[in-house]
């Protein structure tokens, strides 16, 4: 037999009415143990943050992880969206995803210099790469390294 774990699993999406009833049915559904749920806003705007934590095996995580397989749709919204607030601090006009993704690197050139690569690329990757989960875990968490740097800039601006 599998062992029970806590695990504590974050979802970042866009807030849509009845999304806290759709998320929270998939745990329900699939009758598992949740020890605590929360929801708050994240550090971009109309970008949303639920916080699980369940009581359930390695496996029936994953399986969850599937059904979240397409939070890499929501982190690439969470990235442009980002960008779109730091480009609009900076007075960069920002009309649409284009827009945003054209021209972020060059009034950005430290993220290419500090992160290795550039906004565009990664951006690309996302749009070339198939979305299997080990893309999925490692976009996500370049998402929440890249929402980090914006958030530092964007703070340094404002000081």
């Amino acid at each position: 037999m599998s062992d029970i774990t806590k695990y504590t699993i974050s979802i970042y999406t866009e807030n849509n009415v009845g999304l806290l009833n759709r998320v929270s049915a998939i745990f329900l559904k699939r009758h598992i143990d949740i020890l605590s749920f929360s929801t708050s806003q994240s550090e971009i705007p109309d970008v949303f943050r639920f916080i699980v934590v369940v009581k359930m095996t390695e496996s029936g995580v994953k399986k969850i992880e599937k059904r979240f397989g397409d939070a890499t749709y929501h982190a690439y919204n969470g990235r442009i969206r980002a960008a779109k607030a730091l480009l609009t601090s900076a007075e960069a006009k920002t009309n649409s995803h284009a827009s945003i993704i054209e021209t972020f690197d060059s009034h950005f050139p430290l993220f290419k210099e500090e992160r290795s690569r550039s906004f565009i690329e990664g951006i690309e990757e996302f749009k070339n790469k198939p979305s299997d989960e080990e893309f999925a875990i490692s976009f996500l968490k370049e998402t929440e390294e890249t929402i980090q740097w914006i958030k530092n800039s964007r703070n340094a601006t404002i000081k």
